[in-house]
């Protein structure tokens, strides 16, 4: 369990842009640790005050643009200094707004030299400040912009730091960011100036924070700070058992941290302290790595807070405004919980040359964990896209990109893109879920519509405040054909999985396609009480069109979402046939249905075969029937019927 805990590594472009982007070139890999991000000035002092360069981002990583719809158009870029940061450094002089250049992919230098920076009260007023700008050539570079007027930041007035800029060729990029996507933020405000109207958007969830900054001076700036950048544990531990927190700690004032103390309650237990002396001392913007060790948890239950907090910085009172943060965990007997499945949803598109690495990753998937791994295609801007997946479309940074559980990304255009799949399986292979689907069924009674019903149950009592919510897939598999781009074409950058010995665009059919999607990225949080039982099964119903479907054979999917970390939790699925009354018989109204381990038959029908691809017969029926099978393709045969269903 995670909160805003940085990635470790990242793809190598090739990667396709995200929702309106493209990206330029990024290094193959990156390790958070703090020569990796250091600043080119920090903080210095004279006779009279101290001066700091102040940003929410750290070092420039990659740039990005909005395309060729953008030349010639002027774009905007902003950050929001909070109400409390401005609290922080009330009283300061901002002296200098400060901005990191773009590349233009064409010369290798910045393309852009015109800008201009402004301060604002807020996103729907006029700037209150405005002046014109020059930026230099060397990309990933940070300008100083020294301000005619300072400007002095008042306690609990919050206002926005920008600057804008006008593409003049399709090879500029100009989105400079540090690539570290965050949930939610104040980093990274986009806006296309169009007919005199500038209109805000926030990508952090994209991009992560803009490489904007300022300078700060003041007599009374803060020292000794240090802030919780992101915090990590497991997500279940075994009551009474050791385990161990990761934090990742920012310096957050004037003057280097050289140690920190760090206050931690688990549980309803009293609060303990760990100290850490830094093998370097920490600086303003960067961050280091501590782990907290030993801890352990008395109690069992759900959603149990472990609160965290710098409490000393060089054996003084932090003064950071980030400094305490909370996760919230499940601690559970060692007999207790349900075997967990994995999630992999894939961001792709038919027009993404770099996303047949996608496919390859997904077909690894299913070759190497089939009973574990639930494999889920998202398309976006091509035929197979669908409106009702837009919200998890979302989440993707980039095209190709997997998501694991929503907790990690992975761009499977990085050579590591396997070991990472495989690393966090066998992270997890082992973690007990608080929460299982103990059975899906669905119900095609009606001509227009599927009833999907899903029976959920949990290991404990939990007192529930909308703390887990249900989500529902359709997909389906042979989608198709359709061109495929693809860029491997030639093998002139390797192999990946035979594409390389495939035409630059190739006719494919699709499996894994989703069709539907429900639920949003929290799930249906009125499923469950707020009392919630141990064992009790508690029952979910949702409705979908056949149309969307376009197919009698379709995989239902039931997700389970901690609405808190937008983790999700546990999740299953059953691989459906609708035989449908007139398909077999006039007299069967026969349905199939495959989970893990198991194949149903349900409904009214004269005879049933069963059988193995190698067309061994493992059963007959004449009846409805729960077949325990071991995982494989079946072929089933009703009334003279034959379907093929697969037994994961």
């Amino acid at each position: 369990m995670s909160l805003a805990m940085p990635a470790l590594a990242w793809a190598e472009v090739p990667m396709a842009p995200p929702t309106n982007f493209d990206s330029t070139t990024l290094p193959t890999t990156r390790t958070l640790n703090a020569k990796s991000v250091a600043r080119e000035a920090a903080a210095t002092t004279d006779d009279e005050a101290e001066t700091l360069d102040f940003t929410l981002a750290f070092a420039p990583y990659s740039a990005q643009s909005f395309g060729d719809a953008a030349v010639g158009l002027e774009i905007y870029q902003a950050i929001r200094i909070s109400a409390d940061l401005a609290t922080q450094y009330a009283g300061a002089e901002v002296t200098a707004i400060n901005v990191a250049t773009g590349k233009n992919t064409s010369s290798g230098l910045n393309g852009i030299s015109k800008a201009k920076v402004y301060l604002y009260e807020d996103f729907e007023s006029e700037p209150f400040y405005t002046q014109a700008a020059t930026l230099g050539r060397d990309p990933f570079t940070w300008n100083q912009i020294s301000l005619d007027t300072p400007y002095t930041i008042e306690a609990g007035k919050s206002f926005i730091v920008a600057y804008s800029c006008t593409p003049i060729s399709k090879t500029d990029y100009y989105i400079t960011n540090d690539g570290i996507p965050r949930g939610s933020g104040d980093g990274c405000f986009i806006a296309v100036k169009q007919q005199g109207v500038v209109e805000w958007d926030n990508y952090s969830a994209q991009l992560g924070n803009l490489n904007i900054g300022m300078t700060l001076k003041s007599d009374n700036l803060p020292h000794d700070g240090v802030n919780i950048y992101g915090a990590d544990m497991p997500s279940y531990v075994k009551t009474g058992a050791a385990f161990d927190v990761n934090l990742v700690l920012t310096g957050g004032a004037v003057n280097a941290a050289e140690s920190v103390e760090v206050e931690y309650t688990v549980g309803s237990a009293e609060p303990k302290t760990q100290s850490f002396e830094f093998d370097e001392p920490l600086p303003f913007g960067d961050y280091t790595e501590v782990t907290l060790t030993g801890l352990t948890c008395e109690e069992s239950g759900a959603n149990l807070p472990l609160k965290l907090n710098v409490v000393k910085v060089n054996g003084n009172v932090n003064s950071a405004a980030q400094g305490a943060a909370t996760l919230l965990f499940n601690a559970l007997p060692a007999d207790a919980g349900y075997p967990r499945n994995v999630i992999m949803e894939e961001g792709t598109g038919t027009w993404c040359g770099w996303c047949p690495a996608g496919m390859v990753m997904m077909e690894y998937a299913k070759e190497n964990y089939p009973d574990r791994i639930i494999p889920l295609a998202l398309h976006y801007n091509d035929n197979m896209a669908v409106n009702s997946a837009a919200s998890v479309v979302s989440l993707f940074s980039g095209f190709p990109m997997v998501m694991l559980d929503r907790a990690l990304t992975i761009a499977p255009t990085d050579p590591e893109a396997l070991n990472q799949l495989d690393e966090y399986y066998n992270s997890i292979k082992d973690t007990k879920s608080v929460v299982d689907i103990a059975d899906i069924d669905v119900d095609f009674s009606d001509d227009t519509d599927l009833t999907i019903t899903a029976k959920v149950r949990f290991a404990v009592d939990i007192q529930n405040e909308d703390y887990y919510g249900i989500a529902f897939y359709v997909s389906r598999d042979h989608m198709g054909p359709y061109a495929q781009t693809n860029n491997y074409s030639g093998g002139k950058y390797g192999a990946m999985g035979g594409w390389e010995d495939r035409p630059s665009t190739d006719i494919t059919y699709y499996d894994d396609v989703v069709r539907f999607y429900s639920g949003g990225l929290s799930g249906f949080t009125d499923a469950f009480p707020a009392e919630i039982k141990s064992d009790e099964e508690y029952e979910y119903q949702e409705w979908v069109k056949r149309s969307v479907i376009g197919t009698d054979r379709f995989y239902v999917t039931v997700l389970v979402i901690d609405t808190y970390t937008g983790e999700i939790v546990n999740a299953a699925q059953v691989s459906i046939v609708d035989t449908g009354v007139d398909e077999v018989s006039a007299a069967s109204e026969a349905t199939l249905r495959a989970s893990k381990g198991t194949l149903t038959i349900g409904g009214a029908f004269g005879h049933a075969t069963v059988c193995t691809l190698d067309g061994a017969t493992a059963t007959t029926l004449t009846e409805a029937a729960e077949l325990q099978l071991p995982a494989g393709i079946y072929i089933v045969n009703i009334d003279g019927e034959a379907h093929k269903l697969m037994v994961r």
